[in-house]
């Protein structure tokens, strides 16, 4: 083995042969961290008193960060998954890796950009730091004590990584692909400078491929697309058809070079359901009904029976109509009438369900005693009946799928032909012909990959558990060369070492319906630990379990849920035991409580129905209620007022609740639940952060466009118009639009309406008329060009933002950039657009990470990477039973024997029937499918329960349906549902554990049942010399005036400049008279400590210690915000302000921030104050005047232009305030009275008037002042 720069190899073994590792030996030793002859901790850098689950943490980092072995390391939530991959690839250019080596894939744009800035800003680190914190640094990235050399390598990377042509390479798995497309489009069978198809062109130009095929049906019979419609509809179709199409790459295997038909590729489904060659619908119903009559002896024993139920009076009822139906059926007068009615006769034998009826019952004990061969015969012919109507479910499985598998050919040809007129690829096709790139076994194959091993030398791959076998494909094409012992440098030192690093936690795997299965994971680790093994290489399998996010109560929960094996299912592979959580936040204390969920009202079996009501809308009352309660806690939780001991307290981080501390996680986003709580949180006043995903064409500001477009489009359109007026564009009331509407004339429109209400004065109906025929006139425009100028030019986005939020505002900006997109595209016509857009479908994830500043309310899936102080899972009872509702599926005709994945497998597409219509041969199929669905619902759980840092709430909420479908649950295979595992697993833990069982306060709802509960217990503060001040720092003595310093200000004054200076209100207080600036200064002192009347009152006792507490950093601050926020809509102020106060230089606490931005916001919103932040006002403006023969400049905060007067508004944040004019200090009188002496003379003839507004109280003072209250320099100045 090489010798290594940086001293990692002195931790292996000793190899068994030169230059070669013992494999095995290797992979034992090196995940026995006893074994390991050099120190990953050292006592002198890492601490003497750091616990040991923190050394356990560390070390376990340290190691996986080892260049020098493939490792594959197991990280759970919150365990340092991206320090590592940081440390590791740090570590790789410490080893003279060069930048253009390594390849690290990450599965999003935000993953791989933070690991850049991570990288980016410790290399920019290394070049500043002393040696004797470089050295610590160095080692404590991976446990190893650098020499000289290294640590001016150290010095020199940030250049190396800057002057790198690309930089390093982190990226997304299909940025990868595309630019390896890029530098080999020949190799790739892609035209040169092809251009990749965002999801919306992709959409749009695969539903026009589909329309194309709908299209040609209609000159063509086709009985197979014809059973799709019939069996799907046209949505479901479009649907199930955009699916296959999005699954090329399987279609693409099973067709193969020679196109094989669907009805061969799915031979083996047809055998599976046990269908013979042949087998028609027809052919079967025939042999259902024996050709038009039922066998004798069934026809005898319907004959006995009707002669019974005459002799003995036996009459029609519920339960043995069927019987009668089917005699009336045998008296049909024709064969071809009893082979239409063919039903009647199914159904004396099946249900409605198809299952088989109990005959015995049917026909009642005393005729089957009197004729016992009637139910003998009846029953035989039941079990045919049963096979024959199976084996019509079977084949009409069979046809529909395979119907939709040969459309999905002809569409995806078309598809496929679309793209390359266009010279366009999609993201499928970025990951599809980069495999075949990589995996070519002959010619261009050997070409690109010859290229390759000149370059690329070390893979890092990110979120492994989220990596599909398509994407695997090509990791496995990256580094299959590593290991096979082909690479012509292997035994060059200092360049032949390669190494792949793999990093992910299977039970975080929740992307199933991207393909990712926990089981490619686990095959994947077993193919690269068999590779390296083979090449006798170094192996490392590390498992992270120390997590530095959430604190112990959270971990202890899923620990006490996920221990139970049934829970643990889909978790945990290859009987591994569960492994235990440990919290490396030494001291944080945590809360997780179970509430009790919101029952459904008792139904009065009484009460009428009431037809307009459904089912949705009685079920949707419990979580109705639910929201609620949870936006009053919420509420209360996030005043701003909590102490500690409160609800609203968070402990870690000692302070009040904020919004944006909260997190509440949703297992779908269907439902009233998510719009009923953001409603209730916004009555509340809690801010919201909005949705995390944005589905354009749902957003109620992107749907009011897309109809007033169309209503300028068709202008005959009333109900468009009326859309419009109800909008924020216009605001018309509900009242006004119904007097207009209501009093039209016969023939109407109700633009015409408008028009007479315009001419008769209405303002309201001129500005909807005003915008009407302004939009009108632009209506040639492009796209983007209009809906600009709708939103800008006419201020159309400021009154949407007003109306719906920050959410309305980022549905419009996404709403622009698709229609930037449609015109690079197309033809951009407005009509076409609107098309285009319909087809689209755009869904766009927002940035949760970085939230604005309010209750963030999202899937647990779009919270996959974010974390929150207080997580709320209020969405626990949907049932985990009910499986996709994709009706297509896949399956694997000849899976691994041993239940690992394999990769050499090829599914088979099958239309899934609704569960009426299900041959019993495919329940297996079924099975299958519910246990994966299962497993990742729990995992899925994982997910959420680990997102909570400190606090996590579990609820829910019933509906009248929930107690069928338990007992359901307890009848079949399904699983309870997230509320009930928890539930049951906290009843059966351990005491030991400390869950405490609380009793309801009668008529509580949704109070607390089960509390974890562990206090915040502060470690002490390390000692930490990095944050030292350097032994030259200057020594400075604060809050003193030292005698050299007032030494200057004895020196004789500089001449006075020509003209002088302007002076500034303030600084006019001086008395004229006085000895000396020294002689002031004591004065001022003697005044402040005397508190002599008629100065400027302190503020209330302010806390000392650090710059908030001053009062003239607050008042700073204050007159900051009052000068922004008024230019914001109103709307937006208060985000804007309470982003502001919690910018880190201004170090405001929670307290502060929520006291200080009320205080802003009681005036820029107040009614009061409305003359203030009119469009006449203005603020901070600059004055320059004399007055006698002294110039004066100053700055006045609000200045109000009025047709009368003028305003001079001073800002004041004393605490507290005076209440009478008379009680204003005279320095404030002072400088009013400077102000209004200066605009006298700017406005002749205006009467100016002076205010002071109090922030605090809040209250606008007039204060009258006259020359008398003017400063003593001013006086003497205006009397010369």
């Amino acid at each position: 083995m090489r010798p290594s720069r940086y001293g990692w190899c002195a931790r292996a073994t000793t190899p068994t042969s030169p230059g070669r590792m013992s494999g095995r030996a290797v992979a034992l030793a090196t995940t026995d961290p006893a074994s390991l002859s050099a120190p990953l901790w050292d006592l002198a850098i890492d601490g003497h008193d750091q616990p040991a689950v923190i050394r356990k943490a560390t070390e376990g980092q340290r190691r996986a960060a080892d260049p020098q072995v493939t490792a594959w390391v197991a990280a759970s939530a919150g365990t340092g998954k991206t320090r590592v991959l940081t440390n590791r690839l740090l570590a790789l250019l410490l080893e003279g890796v060069q930048p253009s080596q390594i390849l690290a894939l990450t599965f999003t744009k935000a993953a791989a950009a933070e690991m850049a800035d991570r990288v980016s800003e410790a290399l920019e680190t290394w070049v500043t730091l002393s040696d004797k914190k470089l050295h610590k640094a160095l080692f404590r990235l991976a446990g190893e004590h650098p020499d000289k050399a290294q640590m001016a390598l150290a010095r020199r990377l940030f250049a190396r990584v800057l002057e790198a042509p690309g930089g390093l390479n982190i990226q997304t798995i299909h940025a990868f692909a595309q630019s390896l497309l890029g530098r080999f489009p020949v190799e790739a069978e892609v035209q040169p400078g092809f251009r990749v198809l965002d999801d919306a062109e992709a959409a749009a130009l695969l539903e026009t491929a589909v329309d194309r095929h709908l299209i040609g049906l209609a000159t063509r019979d086709d009985p197979g697309c014809a059973k799709v419609f019939e069996a799907l509809g046209e949505d479901s179709f479009r649907a199930v058809i955009a699916g296959l199409v999005r699954e090329r790459g399987r279609l693409l295997r099973l067709r193969g070079v020679n196109k094989l038909p669907a009805a061969d590729i799915l031979a083996p489904l047809r055998a599976m359901l046990e269908l013979e060659d042949g087998m028609t619908l027809e052919g079967l119903r025939d042999a259902l009904i024996g050709g038009g009559q039922a066998p004798e002896p069934v026809r005898a024993a319907l004959r006995d029976y009707a002669d019974w139920a005459q002799t003995n009076g036996k009459m029609r009822n519920s339960v043995n109509g069927v019987l009668f139906d089917a005699i009336e059926w045998l008296g049909l007068p024709s064969e071809s009438a009893r082979r239409l009615e063919w039903r009647i006769y199914n159904d004396l034998f099946l249900t409605g369900k198809d299952e088989s009826r109990v005959l015995s019952k049917l026909l009642t004990k005393p005729f089957v005693a009197l004729h016992p061969e009637a139910l003998e015969a009846l029953e035989q012919e039941q079990q045919r009946v049963y096979a024959l109507r199976n084996a019509m479910k079977a084949l009409q499985q069979v046809d529909i799928s395979e119907a939709l598998l040969a459309t999905a050919f002809d569409v995806l040809d078309d598809y496929e032909a679309d793209k390359a007129a266009r010279s366009r690829v999609d993201f499928d096709d970025l990951i599809l012909r980069t495999i075949r790139l990589l995996t070519a076994e002959a010619g261009a194959g050997l070409w690109v990959a010859f290229k390759l091993d000149q370059g690329l030398r070390h893979v890092l791959v990110d979120e492994a558990q989220d990596t599909n076998p398509d994407q695997w494909a090509i990791v496995r094409g990256l580094t299959s060369a590593f290991y096979d012992g082909t690479d012509p440098e292997m035994g060059r030192p200092d360049e032949g070492f390669r190494t792949s690093f793999v990093v992910g936690d299977l039970k975080q795997s929740i992307y199933g319906f991207q393909r990712a299965d926990p089981q490619v994971f686990q095959a994947m680790k077993r193919r690269f630990e068999d590779d390296v093994e083979r090449a006798g290489q170094q192996w490392v399998a590390q498992t992270l379990n120390v997590t530095f996010r959430s604190s112990q109560p959270i971990l202890t929960a899923v620990d006490c849920l996920f221990r139970y094996a049934d829970n643990a299912s889909g978790l945990t592979f290859d009987g591994e035991g569960w492994p235990e959580h440990l919290s490396g936040k030494a001291g944080a204390g945590g809360l997780v409580e179970v509430w009790a969920q919101i029952e459904p009202p008792p139904k009065d079996k009484n009460a009428l129905v009431n037809l307009l009501d459904d089912d949705e809308d009685e079920e949707s009352r419990p979580e109705v209620e639910l929201a609620e309660i949870l936006a009053n806690r919420i509420a209360r939780w996030t005043r701003g007022d909590a102490t500690p001991g409160d609800a609203g307290w968070l402990e870690g981080r000692q302070r009040p609740m904020r919004p944006e501390d909260i997190m509440i996680l949703m297992r779908s986003r269907s439902g009233p639940f998510i719009s009923t709580l953001t409603q209730w949180l916004k009555t509340r006043g809690v801010r919201v952060a909005g949705a995390d995903r944005l589905k354009l064409h749902e957003e109620i500001a992107v749907r009011d466009l897309i109809v007033l477009t169309e209503y300028l489009l068709q202008p005959a359109d009333d109900l468009a118009l009326a859309t419009v007026m109800r909008s924020p564009l216009c605001g018309i009331s509900e009242t006004r639009l119904f007097d207009w509407a209501h009093h039209r004339g016969s023939g109407e429109t109700l633009e015409t309406a408008i028009v007479k209400a315009a001419d008769a004065g209405s303002g309201e109906a001129q500005a909807v008329l005003g915008l009407i025929r302004t939009l009108r006139g632009q209506l040639a425009s492009s796209p983007h060009n209009f809906f600009s100028f709708l939103l800008n030019r006419l201020g159309g986005s400021e009154k949407f933002s007003a109306r719906l939020g920050p959410q309305g505002t980022d549905a419009l900006r996404e709403f622009l950039r698709a229609a930037l997109s449609y015109e690079r595209a197309n033809t951009p016509t407005l009509p076409g657009f609107l098309g285009w857009l319909r087809k689209a479908e755009i869904e766009v994830k927002r940035d949760q990470d970085a939230t604005d500043g309010g209750v963030r309310i999202m899937t647990a899936h779009g919270a996959k990477g974010l974390e929150a102080p207080v997580v709320i899972l209020p969405q626990t009872h949907r049932r985990t039973d009910d499986t996709s509702r994709d009706r297509l599926r896949w399956w694997d005709p000849e899976p691994a024997e041993d239940g690992a994945f394999n990769f050499d497998a090829r599914p088979l597409p099958y239309w899934k029937p609704s569960e009426a219509d299900r041959p019993h041969q495919s329940e297996t199929l079924e099975l299958v499918e519910k246990q994966r669905v299962m497993e990742e619902e729990r995992r899925l759980l994982y997910v959420a329960m680990t997102r909570a840092e400190e606090r996590l709430y579990i609820t829910g909420w019933k509906t009248q349906k929930q107690g069928k479908d338990k007992d359901r649950a307890a009848s079949t295979s399904a699983a309870p549902s997230w509320y009930d595992q928890v539930k049951e697993a906290f009843e059966a833990a351990d005491p030991a554990i400390g869950i405490e069982r609380l009793t309801a306060v009668e008529g509580e709802k949704a109070a607390p049942l089960f509390r974890l509960y562990s206090p915040h217990q502060p470690a002490p503060e390390a000692k930490d010399d990095s944050n030292q001040k350097p032994e030259d720092a200057p020594s400075l003595t604060r809050g003193r005036v030292g005698l050299d310093q007032l030494a200057g200000l004895r020196a004789p004054a500089p001449k006075e400049p020509s003209p002088p200076r302007p002076f500034a209100p303030s600084q006019m207080l001086e008395d004229p008279t006085a000895p000396s600036p020294l002689a002031s200064l004591q004065a001022l002192r003697g005044q402040a400590l005397t508190g002599q009347a008629g100065e400027a009152p302190a503020a209330g006792a302010p806390v000392r210690g650090h710059k908030s507490a001053s009062p003239f950093f607050r008042g700073n601050v204050l007159h900051s915000l009052l000068q922004r926020l008024p230019a914001l809509p109103p709307a937006e102020r208060e985000a804007a302000a309470r982003r502001y106060l919690a910018r880190p230089a201004l170090g405001l606490a929670g307290k502060q921030i929520d006291a200080w931005s009320r205080e802003v916001l009681a005036i820029t919103d107040g009614e009061a104050f409305a003359d203030l932040f009119a469009p006449e006002s203005r603020a901070e403006v600059a004055v320059i005047g004399l007055i006698g023969h002294l110039v004066v400049s100053g700055q006045i905060d609000r200045l109000v232009e009025r047709e009368h007067d003028v305003w001079i508004v001073d800002y004041k944040t004393n605490r507290p305030p005076p209440v009478d004019p008379d009680h204003v200090a005279a320095s404030y009188r002072a400088q009013l009275a400077a102000y209004k002496a200066v605009l006298e003379g700017l406005y002749p003839g205006k009467p100016i008037r002076t205010f002071l507004l109090w922030t605090e109280t809040p209250r606008l003072m007039e204060v009258a002042v006259n020359p008398d209250d003017l400063p003593p320099l001013a006086k003497v100045a205006a009397s010369d």
